[in-house]
């Protein structure tokens, strides 16, 4: 990469790295602390082999209903945020731990909104309420212990490596509050801003943490005459430094690219702004990556290999422009005209996205079909029409989920091999597509088909076979279902990362309950 092009605020020196070999900004919510494109073996992670667990899957792993499962790395256990029938309704849930293989449950904890792994291992990051307000809490799975971290949270990123959590905690009516790290071993909470704040809707990012975790970035408010001023960026140090560029007011949706190189944001977060780059560490500089463009409602999508973004621009009515843009700021390139216009949609579809190869997958603005085209802006290659996709996450492939009438009540999934351009297989449910899965090392999907009035069923699909793992009437399972023409597939269904099993909440027998499903070996 070359030397960034200078511009109002920017040296023309300013130094811009990305070599390293972290992970881009996570854009999605994760069921696993595995990383998107990590590589686990089946059975040699883990103490036992898979055909242990089938004991379970014969039968419930629980009569409560299950609501978002967290996996771990090595198959020991698995952590189930259920249902809460107390005094805070369905807005909060329990925590069980289930011992594996032995299908043994533990209470965890009560009155829980979420809860993460802090690290590949046994501590769990928990979100609870207590006397009315939300905490954190640290709680180590190997002994139930519990170690509250602070009281009113209104928003946390985690460190890569789960030894610190960075908190904005006791926020006013304007999101704004006090911005604390916090030593996960120790519980010592260091102060690094007051003022910090925090945005809505969940699409607009506030805070992110580089993956080396040396760096750590938040908004800070800036009150004005009369009301809110524009927000800015603050970079603070794994010493508490930190730093403050004034020179980009307004800045917003903050990610690392790489340990050396910041992305953000600047202008409305719902209308055409500037992509900006920043180095950490060198001040109050940054520099323009692209000029009223896009970078995306849900993350900045950055190319395999760190050195291109996506970017959008408005055209038309109906369409607009997509752009590959050089993260050193040096130049971009026009893919497409006919990228669907997914800004003046209220769902905010995430309508464009890098395959693992670079190839560039997008929706075009007919008919809502799906299309890949080259960095180098050649003609592009339509896949379907009146489609959503998701690409996979190791392989060079996107899933498809077709639609079949007027609405996504009739849908047709299709696994599609970018190389090729011909389909790995296709399945049709004479139904409904929900949340697809991509299980790890394998070229099937776990997926959700409904055929009302029929069951809802949970489905392995691949080239060789089809096997429905479970069904319900309803369920608590907190999956993303399409549910009309403007469907978006964001969300994967959750698969133990060694490719074993998943769960899942049903009312039928043997339920009602949360079970256990063994993936086809």
């Amino acid at each position: 990469m070359g030397v960034p092009h200078p511009d109002a605020g920017a040296p023309a020196d300013a130094p811009v790295s990305t070599d390293a070999q972290g992970l881009a900004d996570a854009q999605f919510p994760s069921d696993s602390w595995l990383p998107k494109d990590a590589q686990v073996p089946p059975d040699l992670a883990s103490p036992f082999p898979c055909a242990a667990l089938q004991p379970l899957a014969d039968g419930v792993l629980t009569e409560r209903h299950v609501v978002r499962a967290l996996f771990t790395p090595d198959r020991s256990s698995l952590v189930l945020m259920v249902t809460n029938q107390g005094p805070y309704g369905n807005s909060a849930y329990d925590l069980l731990l289930v011992r594996l293989p032995s299908g043994q449950v533990s209470d965890i904890a009560m009155s829980v909104f979420s809860a993460e792994w802090l690290q590949p291992g046994s501590t769990l990051l928990v979100r609870t309420v207590q006397t009315g307000s939300s905490d954190l809490v640290a709680v180590s799975t190997d002994s139930i212990r519990w170690g509250t971290l602070v009281q009113g949270e209104c928003q946390h990123v985690v460190a890569p490596d789960g030894s610190r959590v960075y908190v904005i905690h006791n926020c006013d009516s304007h999101n704004n509050g006090t911005m604390d790290v916090i030593d996960v071993a120790s519980g010592t909470s260091t102060r690094l801003a007051v003022g910090a704040t925090f945005a809505t809707p969940t699409p607009t990012r506030s805070a992110a943490v580089s993956p080396d975790g040396r760096w750590v970035t938040f908004l800070i408010s800036t009150p004005s005459d009369g009301g809110s001023g524009q927000s800015l960026l603050a970079v603070a140090s794994a010493d508490g430094q930190v730093e403050t560029l004034t020179s980009q007011p307004g800045a917003h949706d903050p990610a690392f690219v790489s340990d050396d190189l910041l992305l953000f944001a600047t202008g409305s977060s719902y209308h055409m702004g500037d992509i900006r780059g920043h180095a950490p560490g060198t001040g109050d500089t940054s520099y323009l990556v692209a000029a009223k463009r896009d970078q995306g409602l849900f993350g900045y999508q950055v190319s395999p290999d760190k050195t291109w973004v996506l970017g959008a621009t408005e055209a038309t009515d109906h369409m607009d422009e997509l752009y590959a843009i050089r993260l050193d700021g040096s130049g971009e390139q026009l893919l497409a005209s006919d990228l669907y216009d997914y800004l003046m949609n209220q769902l905010a579809l995430r309508v464009f996205a890098f395959s693992a190869s670079g190839r560039i997958i997008y929706n075009t603005g007919r008919n809502l079909g799906v299309a890949f085209v080259g960095l180098d802006g050649g003609t592009p290659t339509v896949l379907s029409g009146g489609a959503t996709f998701l690409e996979a996450p190791q392989l060079d492939q996107v899933a498809l989920v077709e639609l079949s009438g007027s609405t996504f009540s009739l849908s047709r999934l299709r696994l599609v091999d970018l190389a090729s351009g011909t389909d790995v297989f296709a399945y049709d449910p004479s139904g409904a597509i929900g949340t697809v899965g991509f299980p790890p090392n394998r070229d099937g999907m776990v997926f959700v088909e409904s055929r009302s009035p029929d069951s809802t069923r949970l489905r392995y699909a691949s080239a060789d076979q089809s096997v429905v793992l479970g069904e319900w009437q309803t369920t608590q399972f907190q999956h993303d279902s399409l549910s009309d023409y403007y469907g978006t597939l964001i969300y994967t269904y959750p698969v133990d990362p060694t490719g074993c099993f998943t769960v899942f909440d049903t009312d039928l027998a043997p339920g009602p309950g949360t079970r256990l499903a063994i993936l086809p070996q």
